[in-house]
């Protein structure tokens, strides 16, 4: 499960990546989810990548804090398929209309948390003893 949540990690810090070199893009490629089916899948994979830091964070390097990223994903997954296509139409257009810092800042945090959960999710340290 460690490995499945580092990879996720990844995946999340290389998203906020192509929004912080290239908002323009993930503007682009945030439009295809701009759907029905596309908050849906965005909702759960929310949901599952939360899950997934809650069950992994036990034997971690930091299993506070994938427990409580996990739990804010859950919460944002939930609320992406609550809100619905118009509330995510009118998320979008208001990142959109944003000046160029604003636009990489979310982006940004999203590049630190992925980052971050894929150190945490790391096997704890266990330092070598000596004989």
């Amino acid at each position: 499960m460690k490995l499945l949540a580092r990879i996720l990690g990844v995946f999340v810090a290389a998203v906020g990546l192509l929004g912080v070199v290239a908002p323009d893009r993930l503007q682009a490629v945030s439009r295809y989810s701009d759907t029905s089916l596309g908050l849906t899948v965005v909702g759960t994979f929310r949901i599952v990548f939360g899950i997934v830091l809650v069950l992994a964070a036990r034997g971690s390097r930091g299993p506070a804090w994938l427990r409580f990223v996990g739990f804010i994903a859950v919460v944002a997954g939930v609320l992406t398929l609550l809100i619905g296509v118009g509330g995510s139409r009118a998320v979008l257009d208001w990142w959109s209309s944003q000046g160029p810092v604003l636009k990489r800042l979310w982006p940004g945090l999203a590049l630190v948390i992925g980052l971050s959960v894929a150190n945490a999710a790391a096997p704890a340290y266990r330092p070598v003893r000596a004989r």
